[in-house]
Order: C-alpha cells, then structure tokens, then sequence
C-alpha cells in the first residue's frame, strides 16, 4: 500500500506537469544500449518522478511497477478513430464553453486505461505518443472540461461497443460515445441528458452534423439525477451509460448517490468505474 501511495503521489506531479519527458534523440540513446523505446521512457519517468533506479524504491518502481503502467500508444488510436475523423478541425465557442482542438506532444506522459490491480499492487494505465496528436476538445472557464483524448477513447468506445437497444446517455460531453453508439448496429436510439444549455447548443451546431444516425439521437436539457428519479422507468431503457464527472476524484460523490439509484433491467454502465470504486475505498479506509 505505502508504495501505491508513492507511485500515485510522485506520478500525479509528473502528470502535472504535462510536458515531454524526453525526446527521439533522448530516448535512441538509451535504445542503443539495448532498451526498448518504452523502458527508455520509463528510464525518462523514474527520474520525473525524482528516483533513481540504484535507491532500494526507485528500483522496486521501475522494475516492479513501470514495466505493467506503462506502454506506447500508436498515434493511429487516435487519428484513425471514426469520431476523430469525422469531426475534423472544429471551433465554437458558447457562454462559457469553448470548442477548440488540443494536442498532444510526443513523450508527454498520460492516463490511458484502467487500473490493473493484483493483489495489494495497483498499476495505473499510461501511455506516450512518438508523433504528435490532434483531436476535438471543450474548455469552461479555460480549463480543460472534456475531449476526444486517448483515455476517452480506450475507456469509452468498448462501452458503445457492449450497447444494445434503446440508449440512455447521462452526460451529453463532445458525444464521442454517443457517436460510437450509433455506429453500433445493436443500438436502436440514444437520448443524452444534459444539463448544460451552453454545452447542447455549441453540440448541435458545431458536431452534430457530423454524427451517424443523427436522426436517431435526441438531446434532453435536464439534471441526469432529476431524469433518473422521474423518467427512467418509462423510458424503460436497455442500456445506461453514467458519464458526468470529469475525473475519478470529483466522480466520487455523483457514483455513490447515482448507484442508489440505479434500478430496472438495463445495463449500467459507469464511466472509469474501477478507477472511483478505488479511490472510494481508499477513501473509507482513511475514515
């Protein structure tokens, strides 16, 4: 537990930080040597994250934990997916929501996946690029609230994939799994629930027009709790996806009063669930 604890504090900076690690001539220099790209770039992360792999926790870090976090992503994860390239380039802006496109630098470290647990070792998900990305991504106040991030896109995508029947969509976003959803032929239709009037309008104007099936998606402005509590049932849909938080720390407290509400026979689907189910015992354990 203690070098779980240090992993995720030490790493957490490093994710801060959000600048590359290294570069191509950096990282040959060590491939030279024998490593492969990836243990060159963990070489490059143990040393972010202020270790050295000669002290007794930088060596059980780097040989016992960065070898199962971290992998190279191709740049074609991103660039190659359906959402990502139907969108394109694309700008808007309404109220306090800006649509803009970010990108991301090669051997800068980010999440990318689950956390993988065994035993008492948790293992979170990285990955790096080698060629710079380009994708859609939505600022409020000048943060950065939502995008079509490699994160998004492994998490996300194989919930639309696992979507069957009529939809329900708590949380409209960018509508990356709303889009992958109607590409999906199980899936009939989709209604997203979303609360931000900012958010839909900047939504049909700027994407929507892109989408597949458009026609079989309908927006509703409502609070995604409200809807649960008084339209659910009658709605009386085959799949659920719960998706209005912006990372496990603040999902914390909308999953907890979100489960108490779950009810009915569709399939429920919780955005980086494994991730907050962690934190949440975390979280009790400290109590």
């Amino acid at each position: 537990m203690q070098t779980n604890n240090e992993v995720f504090y030490r790493l957490a900076e490093v994710l801060r930080e959000n600048v590359p690690l290294c570069n191509d001539q950096l990282a040959s220099e060590l491939t030279v040597l024998g490593l492969t790209r990836t243990e060159a770039f963990c070489a490059f992360l143990l040393s972010s994250m202020g270790l050295d792999a000669d002290s007794v926790m930088g060596r059980e870090i780097y040989r016992g934990y960065l070898p199962k976090m971290v992998h190279e992503v191709p740049a074609g994860l991103v660039l190659d997916d359906p959402y990502v390239k139907a969108i394109g380039e694309v700008y808007g802006r309404n109220g306090n929501k800006v649509l803009t496109m970010e990108r991301l630098e090669p051997y800068v470290p980010f999440v990318c996946g689950s956390f993988i647990c065994e035993g008492e070792r948790v293992y979170p998900q990285l990955g790096f690029l080698t060629e710079p990305v380009r994708f859609p991504a939505v600022y409020e106040n000048g943060l950065s609230w939502m995008s079509a991030e490699p994160n998004e896109i492994v998490t996300l995508k194989p919930l639309a994939e696992k979507a069957e029947g009529q939809v329900v969509c708590l949380g409209l976003g960018l509508g990356y799994y709303a889009f992958h959803a109607l590409l999906n032929p199980r899936v009939n239709s989709v209604i997203c629930i979303e609360r931000e009037q900012d958010m839909i309008a900047l939504f049909r104007d700027k994407l929507l027009p892109f989408f597949p099936r458009s026609s079989s998606l309908t927006i509703v402005e409502e609070d995604a709790f409200w809807w649960v509590e008084h339209n659910l049932e009658q709605t009386d849909p085959d799949t659920v996806l719960v998706d209005i938080w912006r990372d496990a720390g603040d999902g914390m407290s909308c999953y907890t009063k979100m489960k108490e509400l779950q009810r009915g026979h569709a399939q429920w689907q919780y955005w980086i669930e494994d991730e907050i189910c962690y934190y949440l015992g975390l979280k009790k354990e400290i109590e």
